[in-house]
């Protein structure tokens, strides 16, 4: 089942939360980025909701530190968190509840990192999940930077529209 997750990505807590208001009945997964302010109050408006939470954070660090944001994470209820390839046996060894979602590669650049496969998930883009999909059809797949056809691109170089991503 393919599932649309909403970023809350305005510099304003009240925008991010007027938009969680008006989208939900429509929306269950919203996604919480390292750039959003006030992200535990989001945290726990989106709790109170039964809201399914995705920190989008793409934890990259020693193992200590990755094992201990994925024990932070589990206390807090996240459902989804990113976390770089190079750091997914570290997080995958202590998560119980949180789906580990796998970033091998950032959605500004093509260069990319062979993914582990050894997570619940890849942010993978829509041509590389349709390969991956084949090989590994158990795992969840995101895809990164997908905008309305007449909106701003920012800084993804392979973008992605609304259709494109839920038909990969």
């Amino acid at each position: 089942m393919t599932e649309i997750i909403v970023a809350l990505n305005y510099n304003d807590y009240y925008t991010n939360l007027n938009l969680i208001g008006e989208l939900e009945n429509l929306i269950n997964i919203y996604k919480i980025g390292i750039q959003t302010p006030y992200k535990d109050d989001l945290t726990i408006e989106l709790r109170n909701l039964n809201k399914k939470i995705f920190w989008d954070f793409k934890y990259y660090d020693i193992d200590s530190t990755i094992k201990a944001a994925v024990l932070q994470a589990e206390d807090q209820g996240i459902d989804f968190l990113t976390v770089h390839s190079h750091c997914i046996e570290s997080a995958m060894a202590v998560r119980k509840q949180v789906k580990i979602l796998e970033v091998y590669s950032l959605s500004n650049a093509y260069t990319t990192f062979a993914p582990s496969f050894k997570t619940d998930g890849l942010i993978s883009y829509r041509d590389d999940a349709k390969d991956f999909k084949k090989y590994y059809p158990n795992l969840i797949y995101v895809t990164p930077g997908v905008r309305l056809s007449n909106h701003s691109i920012d800084d993804h170089v392979r973008p992605t529209t609304i259709a494109q991503a839920k038909y990969s």
